[in-house]
């Protein structure tokens, strides 16, 4: 037993309420549980109880021991004096309150079925990946998409509080905050520390002067990545030039980044640095007021195809520096385009949504996600393989967020699908 499985317990009243007894042995009854707190103070507030033959309305402790309220150090807080029953697995403890009188404890121990403590003790000691994948196809199907729509929810909300701390840190300029997510996005994992770097030494209000001229575009960003040098063939000679014009111009040369703040190392050339830093500036050229997608809401209605845009003719037919690239089409294919759509459009615009208290704009986000392909990896593998395919992003990224953040923790009593499970009858 865990505080949080007793937790678990309380809240969904799985225990037998017919025979329910202070340790003193005055009889309880339960009008209502109350209300999880998620706030410091006692585990659940509004509760309604009547012990002996007195009806009270306050709030509930939940320990695994009694002792748990001085280890807890709950006597030191006055929030706890509205404690009206001390709910423990264990009473090793009498406790009384700051007035002198004992505050009532029930213990859970023995009113609780069996087979609820083998179901979930089961669900949560699993080894599976997925806890409940031997009893996925039992699941009302009901129950699946509502915990899939919540932890698409929380995987928006989760994204939305990181762009919180970057719109701080950009001093609530929306602009940078998108520009630097999209910039962060293009590193992938392996290099998205160095993307926000890049985003941060070179602001997008630098930026935003060259959008007209892809040329330029490109000699800042391959310029300030410090992945960028005098070469042989007269167009990245041209670039090397240009950079160090821009430099002087917008004194940049302390804060050029260098080949070691780089992933370079078994990488896909289509993953490459210098790859993303090209289809970067052709982002920024053909579709600039993409960082403008919090201003003009009606460009989301049209994203995919906005964001088509083609990297300039000479990396078309030539290779990038060291790469082996060449000859090779360098353009973002639809699959980059959807996963920058949903890891950092879409995250800013719930962002701006929730701190504009504007539903239209969540319910665009959404709507967005709703219309893009199903992202295809292992983890939606896994799901589709029990059954579960995505229709759609939306679908998908629940998915995501519900096995890495409850399958893969073994959350299962905080999820829907757990309860299910667990609670049977």
């Amino acid at each position: 037993m865990d505080e949080k499985l007793l937790h678990f317990i309380w809240k969904n009243a799985l225990f037998d309420a017919t025979n329910l007894y202070t340790t003193s042995h005055e009889k309880v009854l339960i009008h209502h549980v109350g209300t999880h707190n998620g706030n410091e103070g006692p585990d659940f507030v509004n509760c309604k109880i009547t012990i002996g033959n007195v009806a009270w309305q306050g709030s509930v402790e939940i320990d695994l021991y009694s002792s748990g309220w001085h280890s807890h150090k709950h006597h030191l807080h006055a929030m706890y004096e509205t404690v009206i029953l001390h709910v423990v697995w264990h009473d090793d403890h009498t406790i009384i309150r700051a007035d002198g009188t004992q505050i009532p404890t029930l213990l859970l121990k023995n009113v609780v079925r069996t087979d609820i403590l083998l179901r979930a003790n089961g669900l949560m000691k699993n080894s599976d990946d997925i806890p409940c994948q031997s009893q996925w196809q039992d699941i009302e199907p009901v129950v699946k998409y509502t915990m899939i729509d919540k932890a698409m929810a929380e995987r928006l909300k989760r994204k939305a509080a990181s762009i919180e701390t970057i719109f701080n840190k950009y001093i609530n300029d929306w602009q940078q905050t998108t520009y630097a997510m999209i910039c962060t996005h293009m590193g992938y994992k392996v290099n998205n520390e160095a993307f926000a770097m890049l985003a941060e030494r070179l602001p997008y209000k630098i930026i935003a002067k060259h959008t007209h001229n892809l040329f330029e575009l490109e000699a800042l960003l391959l310029g300030i990545s410090g992945l960028i040098y005098d070469a042989k063939d007269e167009y990245r000679q041209k670039l090397f030039t240009e950079w160090k014009y821009l430099c002087n111009k917008y004194s940049l040369h302390d804060v050029q980044m260098h080949r070691h703040h780089w992933n370079l190392l078994r990488l896909r050339p289509a993953n490459l640095p210098v790859v993303r830093l090209v289809q970067l500036a052709a982002l920024l050229h053909h579709m600039p007021h993409i960082v403008d997608i919090v201003s003009y809401p009606h460009l989301a209605d049209s994203l995919q195809t906005m964001m088509r845009s083609e990297v300039s003719d000479f990396w078309q037919k030539n290779a990038i520096f060291d790469s082996e690239i060449d000859n090779q089409k360098l353009n973002m294919g639809s699959e980059s385009i959807n996963s920058l759509i949903i890891n950092a459009i879409v995250p800013v615009m719930v962002f701006y949504a929730q701190y504009h208290s504007h539903q239209w704009f969540m319910d665009k986000a959404i709507n967005i996600l709703e219309n893009i392909d199903a992202e295809n990896n292992i983890i939606t593998k896994k799901w589709k393989k029990l059954g579960t395919p995505s229709k759609n992003s939306s679908d998908s990224q629940g998915l995501i967020e519900l096995y890495n953040e409850y399958c893969m923790h073994k959350r299962c009593i905080e999820c829907h699908i757990g309860y299910q499970l667990i609670a049977a009858q």
